[in-house]
């Protein structure tokens, strides 16, 4: 009997040596403070004014990049360790076989489309370990690692306001009819 509790406690003590810390799952409605709402900001610029085709547009497209750059973050998750699923935009790719770099975006075309989302809707992710070469442009995953605040501009159409260096990732298989969270 002795021995066998003292491998049960052997096996008990080094699972929770390699066990995963604890991610609080959020969503990307989570990153923007109260008080502020993407509709809200749109409504302001009066977008519904302009048609597609209109020059103007144009102007209005660099006016909406300048306001997403500058987006107030929400500071409650900073420095936590989080849990978020998103669409994958590539941005660096090493010996064209793995993604070390990429931002996580909360619906489809996020970042291939203008105007990209406001900056407290993009988790700029870097990765040192995973070799992710099995991940694609648009892949849908979810990702866990301490959230940080880093100021981040990748064009000058899109910036994150948010980083994280990756701890894990999966890929996840999307409904046939998806809900987007943005």
């Amino acid at each position: 009997m002795r021995r066998f509790i003292l491998l049960l406690l052997t096996i008990l003590s080094s699972s929770m040596l390699y066990a995963d810390p604890f991610y609080t799952p959020i969503t990307w409605s989570d990153l923007i403070p109260n008080g502020w709402s993407i509709e809200t900001e749109l409504n302001n610029l009066q977008v519904s004014n302009y048609a597609d085709d209109d020059a103007e547009a144009l102007k209005l497209i660099e006016k909406i990049a300048d306001k997403w750059a500058k987006a107030p973050i929400n500071s409650k998750f900073i420095d936590h360790q989080i849990e978020i699923e998103g669409f994958v935009a590539p941005l660096e790719w090493e010996n064209n076989e793995f993604i070390s770099e990429f931002l996580l975006v909360p619906f489809f075309g996020s970042c291939i489309h203008a105007p990209a989302p406001p900056a407290n809707q993009i988790i700029y992710i870097k990765d040192h370990d995973h070799k992710l070469t099995n991940l694609h442009t648009m892949d849908y995953v979810r990702v866990t690692e301490t959230l940080l605040q880093e100021k981040n501009e990748f064009s000058s159409m899109a910036s994150s306001s948010y980083s994280l260096m990756l701890n894990s990732i999966n890929l996840i298989e999307l409904p046939d009819e998806v809900e987007y969270d943005n």
